[in-house]
């Protein structure tokens, strides 16, 4: 007598959860814990979207008549923090000060490195503080914006982050 197949939930950050068997797959599909767009992986095989499971496909009927089968469905994104229902700007000034607070220093260095780099040599003169902005001013930026969106995901930034932009 063969054990029944095992399945498993891979999480948008590469995590599996189970296994499960196939019913109670099926039971978080019904409760919109699984979505066609989301990986699951039988043991022994690969990932695929669960809406192209063939034992779990009937769970996911096609909007507006016939499925769309030129394109693979986009995992949902997931955030790393809980969006209100509301749009109160308070409450979004107030989760993302909690976000940046326990890592405040290494964000206002990354800050000020990147103001001084513009702003000094400007200072001295201005055309060598306008063209140095301009050719490292982007990479820096793009890098500060990647250490914060690091933040967002859970991530501890660091002042190597900021050259990272460079790549």
């Amino acid at each position: 007598m063969s054990s029944p197949e095992q399945y498993y939930v891979v999480a948008a950050d590469g995590k599996e959860y189970g296994p499960a068997d196939l019913e109670t797959v099926r039971q978080w599909a019904r409760e919109g814990r699984v979505v066609k767009a989301t990986h699951i992986r039988k043991e022994g095989g690969g990932t695929t979207f669960a809406g192209k499971l063939p034992e779990l496909v009937d769970l996911f009927p096609p909007r507006g008549g016939a499925a769309d089968t030129t394109q693979s469905p986009v995992p949902p994104a997931v955030p790393a923090i809980a969006l209100p229902a509301e749009f109160r700007v308070w409450e979004f000034i107030g989760a993302g000060w909690n976000l940046v607070k326990p890592h405040w220093f290494v964000l206002g260095v990354m800050f000020l490195i990147q103001g001084l780099i513009g702003g000094v040599p400007n200072y001295l003169v201005h055309f060598s503080g306008t063209t140095l902005q301009f050719i490292i001013g982007g990479p820096i930026m793009v890098g500060v914006w990647r250490a914060l969106l690091g933040v967002v995901a859970g991530r501890k930034p660091d002042v190597g982050m900021m050259f990272q932009g460079f790549d």
